[in-house]
């Protein structure tokens, strides 16, 4: 505590100051990130509160003044995974309580269901938002993911607002907590600013894929790109046979080589027919996505519809692709379709149909000229509906006001 004092003894003299809690490491996580450089660029004075692991550091610098400060939690070393987690949540609060008297915020703003816990301690501060990302399903029913989800999901009542990454979440939320209902309610995507934001320098998986898709490019190949979570619910055996058997398109996946991830992949490579075609670099710093963007033209999104959560997810993968200029390759049931089909920028395919999904990557390879008319359309989406200095535009203006 001694140090976050010292960093931050001038906060408390802020009258505009935002405390976002979120019960996570904050890595590569967009809609804190970004929301918290934006309110930065605001006026605001912004620390993000999340805690830290043996791969992240205690404080992380964010564009327009915002930063991240990591809790070490000693509780997440207990032996028992369960009983670590529920240790580390009660841990996590404590402190984040320590951290409320200590400064007293004009905002607060937790970022996922476990941290709406610590909207009971926020009565006398001016603004409370409980952003929701998750949904408590009856899948999970018997674990504990479960039951924290159904028990922070109490706290949703001591919310001013409640924000959503979908209409389609928002039902949901009311079918968990029908008092919502009654809340003052914002829906704003997993989307990014609209705007490049300084980047620092440049990681060295970041390198390596652009020595990827510069190569490509200059053999005239369309080059696909995949990041986020790696794996197959995530839609990458078909990208994968797809990409792997063609002559003139390429896939770079980004993505946190995890063993399951590794062997999944490098199963769906062993049988295609160009595996140069092919490359699987490790996660790179958020803020540098877009330099990968800047040299793919297509982007692929997909989840398997496994879960509630996931069949109305508004995956952020998939607003990054827009920013960039990306043609969307998606299933049939992406929560933008609409629009996607409207500005003439999607893909769409279903899922486990290769064949169909390697004609339509054909077309682009001997049509550059269609292939450069959607990518100028998917920037059209993104400046126009899906910018986020758009979609926060409504809460913002209740923030200030």
């Amino acid at each position: 505590m001694a140090l976050f004092e010292r960093l931050f003894e001038r906060v408390k003299k802020q009258m505009k100051t935002a405390l976002f809690f979120f019960v996570h490491p904050i890595v590569n996580i967009p809609p804190p990130i970004n929301f918290g450089a934006h309110l930065g660029s605001r006026g605001f004075k912004v620390l993000l509160v999340g805690y830290k692991t043996n791969e992240t550091s205690k404080i992380e610098s964010l564009p327009n003044g915002a930063k991240i400060f990591r809790i070490e939690l000693k509780s997440r070393a207990f032996p028992i995974k369960p009983i670590a987690r529920l240790l580390a949540l009660v841990e996590y609060i404590w402190v984040a309580k320590q951290i409320l008297k200590k400064i007293k915020p004009h905002t607060v703003i937790t970022f996922n269901d476990p941290a709406t816990i610590i909207l009971k301690f926020c009565a006398d501060i001016s603004k409370k938002i409980a952003w929701l990302l998750e949904y408590p399903e009856k899948k999970y029913s018997g674990s504990i993911i479960f039951y924290v989800l159904m028990f922070s999901s109490r706290f949703w009542k001591y919310a001013d607002a409640l924000v959503f990454p979908s209409k389609e979440r928002h039902v949901l939320g009311a079918k968990t907590r029908q008092n919502t209902i009654a809340k003052k309610t914002f829906i704003i995507h997993n989307t990014p600013i609209l705007y490049q934001d300084k980047i620092g320098q440049v990681h060295s998986n970041v390198i390596a894929g652009l020595k990827f898709l510069k190569s490509n490019k200059q053999k005239g190949k369309v080059n696909v790109i995949y990041t986020g979570a790696v794996g197959n619910r995530y839609g990458l055996t078909d990208i994968v046979k797809a990409v792997g058997n063609l002559d003139g398109v390429s896939l770079l996946i980004v993505g946190k080589k995890h063993e399951l991830a590794v062997k999944e992949v490098g199963d769906a490579m062993a049988s295609v027919k160009h595996k140069s075609n092919l490359l699987f670099v490790d996660q790179v710093p958020y803020l540098q996505l877009q330099l990968l963007f800047a040299h793919a033209d297509i982007g692929h999104v997909y989840y398997y519809p496994d879960t509630l959560n996931t069949l109305f997810s508004a995956p952020g993968k998939m607003y990054e692709y827009l920013k960039g200029g990306l043609v969307i390759l998606t299933d049939n049931n992406s929560c933008i379709k609409t629009d996607l089909e409207r500005y003439g920028c999607g893909i769409f395919y279903t899922p486990g149909d290769i064949k169909s999904l390697m004609s339509s990557l054909s077309l682009f390879s001997s049509n550059s000229n269609l292939l450069k008319q959607m990518k100028s359309q998917s920037k059209l989406l993104f400046k126009e509906r899906y910018n986020l200095e758009n979609q926060v535009y409504p809460l913002v203006s209740y923030l200030e006001g």
